[in-house]
């Protein structure tokens, strides 16, 4: 008996946890999931990061190539790229 309590509990919070993690997103580039990948080699332009920009609901996914992961530099790359 306490098994089956405790099975139907185990149930119920990782029921919750979904939950809280599913999002709805009535409008394409409401939300952006943003990463910096790096440092990596440094390119002929002087990079060393890339940053990835994605739209979690259209999946649209944009990499913008960065020298630094300064934050004024990503904010400059991100008005840049997809803001402007």
């Amino acid at each position: 008996m306490l098994q089956r309590h405790l099975l139907s509990l185990g149930h119920r919070q990782a029921h919750s946890r979904r939950s809280r993690r599913a999002h709805i997103w009535d409008k394409p580039f409401l939300c952006l999931c943003i990463d910096l990948v790096g440092e990596l080699p440094v390119t002929s332009r002087g990079n060393k990061w890339v940053m990835t920009i994605q739209c979690p609901m259209t999946r649209y996914v944009r990499f913008v190539a960065l020298p630094d992961k300064k934050a004024d530099t990503v904010v400059k790359a991100l008005h840049t790229m997809w803001i402007a």
